[in-house]
C-alpha cells in the first residue's frame, strides 16, 4: 500500500519531536553534569578552606608552645665578651649534680630543641660545662675534646662532672617510648660487643630512673660526663644512676652536639660561638 504524502508528513513530525526530545534530554544530562561538577568543587574549596584553617591552628599552637620555651641567655667567654643565644628556658647556670650541687655553677653554652614531626617541639636540650672545660674550649676552640674532662691537677677533681646534657620535656612521654627513643639514636655501634653492653646499661639507667611514670612535662633529664668513662643519668634532679662506657657516651654527645644532631640549634650555636 503506497505511504500517503500525510503519514510521510505525521513521521517526519514525529522524528522531529524525538530528536529535539533527545536533544532537550541530552542537555538536561549535561546541565546537571556540570551542577554536580560546580557543587563538587565548591564542596573540595571548602575542605581545602577548612584543612587550612585547622592547619593554621595546628601550627599557631605548637608555635605558641614552642616559644613559651624559647628565652635569651649569656655566658661569659673572655675578658668581657659573651655569647647571647636561646636558651630555650634553660637557666644560664645550674650547679651540678642537681641533688647535691657542686661549689661552682656550670654555665650554659649552646641549646636546642627536639621536635616530633617536624613542628611538634618534644623536648629541649641545653649543654653545661664547667668552668675549667669552658675556659679550655674558649682556648681551643675545639669540639673534638668536648667528650673529655679538662686537664685538672686532683684526682678528685677529674673525677668530678665536667659536662652536662640536660633534656626538659614538653610533653609526657611515656617509660617504653622514652627509652625506646633514647637507645634508638645511639644506632648500633657497628655491632661492638662493649657499645652494645654499654647501651644495655644505659637502658638500665634510663629506666632506673624515670621509672613506671616515665616524664611528663616540665621534667628534665640530665646525663652527666665525670671522668674519662663514666656517664651519670639522673631524672627530675634525683641522685644519678651510672654508665661506665666511653662509646655510649661519645655517641651520646654525637647526638646532640655533632653535625646530624637531633637538635640542630645547638651544635650550630657551637660552631658559630667558639670555633668561627
Amino acid at each position: 500500500m503506497p505511504v500517503s504524502f500525510a503519514d510521510n508528513a505525521r513521521d517526519a513530525i514525529e522524528t522531529r519531536d524525538l530528536t529535539a526530545r533527545e536533544k532537550a534530554v541530552k542537555e538536561k544530562l549535561r546541565a546537571d553534569v556540570r551542577a554536580e561538577r560546580a557543587r563538587l568543587k565548591d564542596v573540595k574549596n571548602l575542605a581545602q578552606l577548612f584543612l587550612g584553617w585547622v592547619l593554621v591552628c595546628v601550627l599557631a599552637f605548637y608555635s605558641r608552645s614552642a616559644n613559651l620555651l624559647i628565652g635569651m641567655s649569656t655566658t661569659p667567654l673572655k675578658g668581657d665578651a659573651v655569647q647571647t643565644f636561646n636558651s630555650f628556658g634553660h637557666s644560664s647556670t645550674v650547679a651540678f649534680p642537681t641533688y647535691k650541687p657542686s661549689a661552682a655553677p656550670f654555665s650554659l653554652v649552646a641549646a636546642g630543641m627536639r621536635r616530633k614531626f617536624i613542628i611538634v617541639p618534644e623536648y629541649t636540650t641545653g649543654l653545661y660545662l664547667s668552668q675549667a672545660k669552658l675556659d679550655e674550649l674558649v682556648a681551643e676552640k675545639n669540639l673534638r675534646g668536648l667528650a673529655v674532662p679538662a686537664a685538672m691537677g686532683s684526682k678528685s677533681a677529674a673525677n668530678a662532672p665536667f659536662l652536662v646534657l640536660q633534656l626538659t620535656f614538653a610533653l609526657d612521654v611515656d617509660t617504653t617510648s622514652l627509652i625506646k627513643s633514647m637507645t634508638d639514636v645511639l644506632g648500633g655501634g657497628n655491632g661492638k660487643e662493649p657499645f652494645r653492653l654499654g647501651v644495655a646499661d644505659f637502658r638500665q639507667a634510663l629506666s632506673e630512673q624515670v621509672g613506671e611514670e616515665g616524664v611528663q612535662k616540665g621534667d628534665s633529664i640530665e646525663f652527666l660526663f665525670s671522668g674519662m668513662e663514666q656517664l651519670g643519668v639522673a631524672a627530675r634532679g634525683g641522685q644519678p644512676s651510672y654508665v661506665k662506657s666511653t662509646d655510649v657516651r661519645r655517641r651520646l654527645l654525637t647526638v646532640y652536639a655533632g653535625s646530624k644532631s637531633i637538635t640542630p640549634e645547638l651544635p650550630a650555636l657551637l660552631e658559630s660561638a667558639y670555633i668561627q
